[in-house]
């Protein structure tokens, strides 16, 4: 067991929460520091964190058996003190916080009637109905309803109410939860899984039909954010865009009975939704609200990271860049991460040629190749930043080489490659034929040309290479127009 992963329990007290545990702990050995007491002190106050230097501390020997039950026994402890102190802050308790402190209280009077004090069981499992009702927490009104029937004397036509009201909270909480897990499987594979599943379609039908019937804010939620997901995918960019704003405007009237998590998908799906609308103060704006709800090690600041150097890159901002290229760079999950990491990587390559450092920008790719096998990403990209670095190079043995190779695979993913890709064909094949004339090119191309412009995002991809702007500024630099 890591000393690390104990140290950032601690950390995660309170000053006078630490002071009620050491508190605690001299209580209970009549006023002497025990072995877990010291422990918890040399950790609390960060003296150290390698286990051998804590072992000799505390005993003067090796790491052995005996350290590690210390270890685990403490462990235990801090976890139990993290159930009993107040998981609730006093001015405004998240859709988290609620249901947690929901469920101490439910655990507190499942205690109760277990030592058969009904009557006090009874009031605190309304207060959980009531909080449950107000934060919109089915799963804890159907399991404090229930343990209410079970304890109170009821008509039968009162208990088959409540009944009802039990199976009916349980099947939005059970909807709620398969409809988080289709959009993850969204997210992650697209729309090929969900159009082949009756059973996810369905899921749709029944989330709108409830939504209908007994509506509520995490239905809701789910109900938008799904739609919003699904027309984004299939390139509905107004239809999803109704759907976003439907969503926004029930968060200004029930965001609190949303958890962070939901908030944060729904930012990061508006803010990806935005720059494919090419609204991209808005969707600058969108990205920095799901930014802050990230911590620094959150794997969902990767994303936002992301979109932000797309955004800012597109508008030439490349100091920005820079800075957020570092930041991801930083992260605490980046090298866990191998597409993430090879994602960056290529960002850097992208650098690399705004800054006219060719070779290194070729070096990067080489580097991120695996982000031309991501049929979902940046792909296309990556493999069109190569042929325009060697262009550059002059390497003209291996361009005619490339080009074809790059014409084989748009033509394999049609469906993948928006109208601006097969205008950019189109002209590099021009390239070739008048031996890598690139004026001669641009005049042959003007008509083309209007084809190629960078959208920011193209259907499911994004793209960064903004081809029109390169060859504009070859022809004629006065333009000055880069990559972006």
């Amino acid at each position: 067991m890591h000393l690390q992963g104990i140290s950032r329990i601690i950390q995660t007290f309170k000053p006078a929460e630490c002071e009620l545990i050491r508190d605690y702990y001299l209580r209970k050995s009549n006023g002497s520091a025990t072995k877990r007491l010291q422990l918890f002190d040399l950790l609390k106050n960060q003296l150290s964190k390698d286990n051998e230097q804590v072992c000799r501390l505390l005993y003067n020997r090796k790491p052995d058996s005996g350290f590690s039950q210390l270890k685990k026994r403490l462990k235990q402890d801090l976890l139990d003190f993290m159930v009993f102190f107040p998981s609730t802050k006093n001015d405004s308790p998240d859709n988290s916080a609620i249901e947690l402190e929901c469920r101490k209280l439910f655990v507190q009077a499942k205690t109760l009637v277990h030592r058969g004090i009904e009557d006090e069981a009874i009031a605190i499992l309304k207060k959980v109905n009531k909080l449950a009702k107000d934060y919109d927490l089915p799963q804890m009104k159907a399991l404090s309803l229930d343990l209410l029937q079970e304890i109170s004397d009821q008509s039968f036509k009162d208990f088959t109410i409540d009944s009802a009201k039990v199976e009916r909270d349980l099947e939005v909480h059970l909807t709620k939860v398969k409809s988080r897990n289709l959009y993850r499987r969204l997210v992650e594979g697209g729309l090929a899984e969900f159009e082949s599943s009756l059973e996810d379609r369905s899921l749709v039908d029944r989330l709108k039909a409830l939504c209908e019937t007994c509506w509520t804010p995490s239905l809701g939620f789910w109900h938008h954010l799904l739609a919003l997901k699904i027309n984004l995918l299939k390139d509905r960019v107004g239809k999803a865009y109704w759907h976003g704003l439907r969503l926004d405007q029930a968060l200004k009237s029930h965001g609190g009975a949303l958890s962070k998590d939901q908030l944060f998908d729904f930012y990061h799906e508006m803010a990806v939704l935005l720059t494919k609308a090419r609204k991209h103060n808005k969707a600058e704006l969108y990205a920095r609200k799901a930014e802050m709800l990230c911590s620094n090690d959150c794997e969902g600041l990767l994303k936002v990271l992301e979109l932000r150097f797309v955004l800012a890159f597109s508008r030439k901002e490349y100091e920005t860049c820079l800075e957020l290229w570092q930041e991801a760079m930083r992260h605490s999950k980046i090298e866990n991460d191998n597409l993430g990491y090879c994602k960056w990587v290529f960002f850097d390559a992208c650098m690399q040629f705004v800054n006219k450092n060719f070779e290194q920008s070729l070096v990067l790719l080489r580097n991120s190749a695996e982000l031309s096998r991501d049929k979902n990403g940046f792909f296309i990209e990556h493999r069109l930043l190569e042929i325009l670095n060697l262009i550059e190079l002059g390497e003209h043995d291996l361009l005619e080489y490339k080009v074809e190779s790059f014409r084989k695979l748009i033509e394999y993913h049609q469906d993948k490659c928006p109208e601006r890709i097969h205008g950019v064909m189109k002209l590099l094949r021009t390239l070739v034929r008048t031996g890598y004339d690139l004026e001669a090119t641009y005049n042959q191309e003007k008509e083309n040309l209007a084809l190629i412009v960078n959208e920011g995002v193209d259907n499911q991809l994004m793209s960064l290479i903004d081809v029109l702007g390169w060859i504009e500024n070859k022809v004629n630099p006065v333009k000055l127009r880069l990559v972006g």
